[in-house]
């Protein structure tokens, strides 16, 4: 099977998630998937950084009918993804577009913004989050900007999971666990190089 690379930014809805290009491996969509199943339609899943929308593709394959699933990228011109993809942002941007269409007709609810992360937890107005999956830019302090301005909206009993939670160059794990710690927190281990961390 020929899937996508990051230096081709072709798409094939046909092989479903994997016919996007993006970095999210087998084994963190099949994580990724096994938290979203578990979204009821009263409850969201909120992404940050979305790319071409390889996740949020793999998210809406896996949740139940009614669960909202809000994406948030301002596409800057230069980036992490920027520079090790093939394509420009604006090419990412549009291929983002297409996957959102695609699953708004097959009954999924997606919104997409424009917009930085933090910006968009000011304007927040959905349903509780269930899930947040966070893969924007991959540094220590926009990380914890995020979790400061997203932690209002998480559900109770919620998970957040991070990409690149374990590539070494980003240095994510540590100021992470000083965040989210125990008795509010567990981590729950790793997967590829994602974490993942449940409010308990």
């Amino acid at each position: 099977m020929n899937y996508p690379t990051m230096l081709d930014p072709k798409l094939d809805l046909s092989l479903g998630w994997r016919g996007v290009p993006g970095w999210l491996s087998d084994e963190e969509a099949e994580g990724l998937q096994a938290c979203v199943r578990a979204i009821s339609p009263a409850q969201a899943y909120v992404e940050l950084g979305a790319w071409c929308g390889r996740s949020l593709a793999a998210t809406m394959e896996a949740s139940r009918d009614g669960v909202s699933h809000y994406t948030f990228d301002s596409f800057p011109v230069t980036s992490q993804a920027v520079d090790e993809a093939g394509f420009s942002a604006t090419q990412a941007r549009d291929t983002l577009l297409e996957v959102v269409t695609h699953y708004r007709y097959k009954g999924k609810r997606v919104c997409f913004f424009e917009q930085d992360s933090t910006l968009g937890a000011l304007a927040y107005a959905g349903p509780p989050i269930c899930v947040l999956f966070v893969d924007d830019h991959h540094s220590a302090d926009q990380v914890i900007s995020n979790l400061k301005c997203w932690g209002p909206h998480l559900s109770y009993r919620c998970a957040i999971l991070f990409h690149d939670y374990a590539s070494e160059p980003f240095g994510l794990a540590k100021p992470i666990n000083e965040l989210l710690r125990p008795p509010s927190w567990e981590f729950r281990g790793v997967m590829g190089s994602m974490g993942l961390f449940v409010r308990i």
